[in-house]
């Protein structure tokens, strides 16, 4: 149990003086030709007890991810139509929330 204790302590002080290190790193994007990217995946059924379905998105600008999630959906569909038309409302709306943060670049 000490061992455990004591790598964890030193993960996180690695990860601490990482951050203060990389503290004025950032990433800078220009107004151009910018495109906003987004990718879904859906798992109907995909869990084995609930068979609730599995919605994952990721929003990347410039090959840079700025944005993802994967999630138990709330409801059981009975298709896959359904599953999809779920997801798709969600990543839909995710999707015009990362635009208006990022209006002024895209």
């Amino acid at each position: 149990m000490t061992k455990i204790l004591h790598n964890n302590c030193f993960v996180a002080k690695h990860v601490l003086r990482y951050l203060h290190r990389t503290i004025n790193f950032g990433l800078q994007y220009t107004v151009g030709n910018i495109k906003l990217h987004g990718y879904t995946n859906l798992d109907w059924a995909g869990n084995i007890v609930d068979k609730k379905s599995t919605s994952r998105y990721y929003f990347d600008l410039v090959s840079a991810m700025i944005s993802w999630m994967s999630r138990k959906q709330k409801l059981v569909a009975l298709t896959s139509a359904k599953a999809k038309y779920i997801s798709t409302s969600l990543v839909s709306c995710k999707f015009f929330l990362v635009k208006k943060t990022f209006w002024r670049v895209i």
